[in-house]
């Protein structure tokens, strides 16, 4: 009975379950780049809010740091199947540490190839996420924005707001507020 307390005790002091836990992982310096880029970006738009749509639309496509590990999980994990089924059975090892270390990924938030991915550049879902409220907001400060509907007044294409078409954001009280994209209006004639 002790030993399986003891085997609890350790799983949960290795189960970390942070959403931040890939930044706690990774390198300050490479953290502090990754900061940088973004408030570089956010600074940017903030002098040129015209082009703010078209950067929500390339956040909403940006491989976060999850996706880009899990596909080359998958990617390295069937090339050493493959090079098994054709080459050895010794070829099996590569697929096994690989799937090891996505294992370990996902329980302690670390593994190997998460570093280099990091200096890569690829950020975390909530960073990706930090960058689009602050540009949600600078877009509504710049007037881009009708607050009652979350439409842009200025362009006529949807912004898909984040994963599944929403997203949160702070409002102007401080308060989540939820952001949908504009809802496709009908066609009017105008007698002509």
């Amino acid at each position: 009975m002790r030993r399986v307390a003891g085997t609890v005790a350790l799983m949960a002091h290795l189960i970390h379950g942070s959403p931040s836990r890939v930044a706690q992982f990774t390198d300050p310096r490479v953290n502090e780049r990754i900061e940088r880029r973004t408030a570089a970006s956010i600074l940017y738009h903030a002098e040129n809010p015209d082009e703010i749509p078209a950067r929500l639309r390339e956040l909403d496509t940006e491989w976060d740091i999850e996706r880009a590990l899990a596909t080359m999980s998958s990617a390295v994990s069937l090339t050493g199947l493959l090079l098994a089924f054709r080459r050895g059975w010794k070829w099996l090892a590569l697929p096994t540490a690989v799937q090891g270390f996505y294992l370990q990924h996902s329980v302690q938030g670390w593994c190997p190839p998460l570093a280099l991915l990091r200096k890569a550049g690829f950020r975390t879902v909530e960073e990706i996420d930090e960058e689009r409220c602050a540009l949600w907001a600078l877009l509504e400060e710049s007037g881009g924005l009708d607050e009652e509907s979350g439409d842009e007044r200025e362009s006529d294409d949807t912004v898909n707001a984040g994963r599944g078409g929403r997203m949160s954001r702070v409002g102007s009280n401080g308060a989540d507020m939820e952001m949908k994209p504009r809802e496709p209006q009908p066609e009017t004639s105008d007698g002509a």
